[in-house]
């Protein structure tokens, strides 16, 4: 049944989303790009295989974040990184990591661990995860197997990774605000439009008794 319902949600937002004189039209775009602007939709070409691609990059990441330590290089991690929570499917074992965590976020589990680069490093950090947040989650990585390397190329992908996030958020905020902007502009029309259409029922009516007493 929830499969149904589900299906049925994703019609009535696609018919709302193709009917510009519906009432919920802006909010069904509004909506969808807040959805691309958390990573739960992917934005990338498909057809762009190689790194430029970002969710091609961020399976690179996973490839040393999840490795534990039979990867190589080594990286005693078994963290699998996502954009969104929502995207959390890596097996059906799986912790999600959570910002309140007591731990800072410096301690690994012993099973895989999801993480949204859209969570906080902890409870008081400032923003989602930054560059700096995932130093010191991985820190401790370098003394791995007495290897950097993995280290290293954690924090090439990471960067990457996180500044394409960082462009993507912009870009779709950008987005949301120029929507928001033309249904601010849409309901004051609306409201504008409302009005005059009472004062010109107004004078028709006067118009009428008016015309009613010339003939009389």
């Amino acid at each position: 049944m929830q499969t149904v319902s589900n299906l049925f949600s994703q019609i009535t937002t696609f018919l709302n989303m193709m009917n510009n004189s519906n009432a919920n039209y802006f909010d069904a775009w509004i909506n969808v790009m807040g959805k691309y602007q958390s990573g739960i939709y992917i934005d990338a070409d498909p057809a762009l295989t190689t790194e430029d691609n970002p969710y091609v990059a961020l399976k690179g990441l996973n490839k040393y974040s999840n490795n534990g330590t039979g990867g190589v290089p080594p990286c005693c991690t078994n963290d699998y990184w996502v954009f969104d929570n929502t995207n959390c499917t890596f097996n059906s074992t799986e912790s999600i990591y959570t910002s309140s965590s007591t731990t800072s976020g410096t301690t690994f589990g012993s099973g895989n661990t999801c993480i949204s680069f859209n969570t906080k490093f902890s409870n008081t950090s400032a923003s989602i995860w930054s560059n700096s947040d995932v130093v010191s989650r991985y820190v401790n990585v370098r003394e791995c197997q007495n290897s950097t390397a993995c280290y290293s190329s954690l924090m090439n992908y990471m960067t990457s990774v996180i500044n394409y996030r960082d462009s993507r958020i912009n870009l779709y905020q950008s987005l949301i605000d120029q929507l928001n902007a033309l249904l601010t502009a849409n309901n004051n029309f609306n409201a504008q439009l409302t009005a005059f259409s009472t004062k010109v029922s107004s004078f028709y009516s006067s118009v009428s008794t008016l015309n009613s007493l010339v003939t009389s």
